[in-house]
């Protein structure tokens, strides 16, 4: 079992693939579709789920595996994409989860 996170959801370690390690609620985010090349660059890891390119203040703790609900959607975090100069955003790949 888990350890209830800043939500009152549960945690867990990134051990167990079926349960969220953190969820986030009414962070500021955007949302955008992946280029063609972050599509194929990360097809292994997003397989045949919708991908959105999700974007959040620089400095909002995020990781692989978390979940980040906007609006009515849960998005699962994929990759954290690591800029390429001075971030004025922290970009993510994410999935939708069903």
């Amino acid at each position: 079992e888990g350890t209830p996170g800043i939500y009152g959801e549960s945690t867990s370690s990134k051990s167990d693939t079926s349960a969220y390690t953190e969820m986030y609620s009414g962070i500021p985010a955007g949302m955008a579709e992946p280029s063609g090349g972050e599509l194929a660059n990360f097809d292994f890891l997003v397989g045949d789920k919708i991908a959105w390119k999700v974007y959040m203040p620089v400095g909002t703790d995020v990781q692989e595996r978390d979940h980040i609900v906007i609006e009515s959607q849960v998005l699962e975090v994929h990759v954290i994409l690591t800029p390429r100069s001075y971030p004025a955003l922290l970009g993510a790949i994410c999935a939708e989860v069903k």
